[in-house]
């Protein structure tokens, strides 16, 4: 299997680092109502775990978005999404 980096997009901003560390190797880019997580999962099972997680911490998830990896196929639309993207509302 090949993991797959994907960026995703939380309202707010975390609370503290000790919620970061708990989350695991995800890189950090706060923006002003907004913070955007980045990480690479071995395949949907551990993407959909983290989402839990964040979930699990009060944060409501905006958008899931794939990166591209210099050899990766075009990103595919997340299920349920035309866009590609999750609200994190109403698919629970």
């Amino acid at each position: 299997m090949t993991e797959h980096t994907y960026e995703v997009r939380v309202t707010g901003l975390l609370p503290t680092t000790e919620v970061l560390d708990e989350l695991g190797e995800v890189e950090l880019a706060g923006h002003d109502v907004s913070t955007v997580l980045s990480g690479r999962f071995d395949d949907q099972a551990a993407l959909s775990a983290f989402l839990r997680r964040l979930r699990a911490h009060g944060l409501e998830v905006l958008e899931i978005r794939r990166v591209l990896d210099g050899d990766d196929e075009p990103a595919q639309p997340a299920a349920g999404s035309p866009s590609g993207s999750s609200s994190g509302q109403g698919d629970q």
